[in-house]
């Protein structure tokens, strides 16, 4: 799926960006290191390179991110009629969700540990005999949730590759962006957004390869070739108001899978040099809010969508939808990992 996901970038992400895409490498690499990195130097081309340890821990936040949606998604139908307050029906939720995705999550991460972290000599002949713990399963998934789980796994790889060649792009690593590409970027929202923040600069340039390996690499790439081969059932600009609800919750599980490696211990990378995993996903639900704004304003469009009337709406809400979400997987995420570190 790397080369699929590259050479969309390299054909249909903004002209100017195609020269320095067009030298970059990425590949991915047999290592339980948990890891997406990109290097360059004056010497040699640049590349990114992604372990089979990262996917690893993708796949725990998919199954995970599946079961606590669909969870939401019965609870709300199961309390509509006793029209709860707003805070009871977090409290049910949230206690639902621990009760039902706690323990089995926590075996799951204890595992992912000892595979991952501290390498158990005899892990890997259990493992042999238990398959199951680190391959999505397809049985009990509905043929919808399977669809959204290829979906999100794309994305959030399409995310993970964006981010690095956006470390790339923006100078962060060696000197290998061409002037159009830097005169691009120079005047993208994602400059604009960290320009106005308070943060240290190591932080910074996290959120701006973020924020551009989402808004300049991955939405705008997929949105090229959708409006290329012509489609976009819905009209164009409610197809791209649909592209970047979909793109929401793959960079959410994106953004887990980040934090559940650095709290395991696993990724070599400094935790000073890197935003807190809320602060990184609070501003990309920023841009995304920024564009579903943009696009609503302007369209000439029916307010109308597949469910029918007031499409807008629903797809304004989403992305605190989505927030709402992936805060309460990091919650269940936490609380496991509490119970990991306490493993021996």
């Amino acid at each position: 799926m790397i080369s699929e996901i590259l050479d969309r970038y390299q054909k249909y992400s903004p002209w100017q960006l195609h020269a320095t895409l067009d030298e970059i490498f990425v590949g991915r690499v047999n290592s339980l290191v948990a890891n997406a990195s990109a290097h360059g130097t004056l010497e040699a081309a640049p590349y990114v390179a992604i372990t089979d340890g990262l996917y690893t821990a993708l796949d725990q936040c998919v199954v995970l991110w599946e079961n606590v949606s669909r969870m939401q998604a019965e609870v709300l139908g199961l309390m509509h009629r006793s029209d709860p307050s707003d805070d009871d029906l977090r409290e049910y939720i949230e206690a639902q969700i621990v009760k039902r995705e706690l323990p089995e999550l926590t075996s799951r991460l204890i595992d992912l540990k000892l595979f991952l972290v501290d390498k158990d000599p005899g892990f890997l002949p259990r493992y042999q005999n238990r398959t199951e713990l680190f391959l999505l399963s397809r049985e009990g998934v509905s043929d919808v949730d399977f669809g959204h789980r290829k979906r999100r796994l794309h994305l959030a790889e399409g995310f993970f590759i964006g981010h690095e060649l956006a470390h790339i792009l923006l100078g962060h690593i060696g000197s290998h962006t061409k002037p159009a590409a830097q005169e691009y970027l120079s005047r993208s929202p994602a400059l604009e957004i960290t320009d106005n923040a308070s943060l240290p600069s190591a932080h910074r340039d996290e959120i701006q390869a973020d924020l551009t390996g989402y808004r300049e690499i991955l939405f705008a790439s997929t949105w090229e070739q959708m409006r290329r081969e012509g489609f976009h059932p819905l009209g164009p600009d409610r197809s791209q108001l649909g592209l970047i609800v979909q793109c929401a919750d793959g960079i959410a599980i994106a953004i887990l899978a980040m934090y559940l490696l650095s709290a395991l211990g696993t990724a070599p990378t400094n935790v000073s040099t890197h935003p807190h995993p809320n602060d990184r996903f609070t501003a990309l639900t920023t841009m995304m809010e920024r564009q579903l704004k943009k696009i609503i304003a302007t369209t000439s469009e029916p307010d109308m969508g597949t469910a029918g009337r007031g499409f807008f709406e629903r797809v304004s809400s989403t992305p605190r939808q989505v927030h709402t979400i992936y805060s309460r997987c990091k919650g269940i995420l936490e609380t496991a990992l509490r119970e990991v570190t306490h493993h021996p």
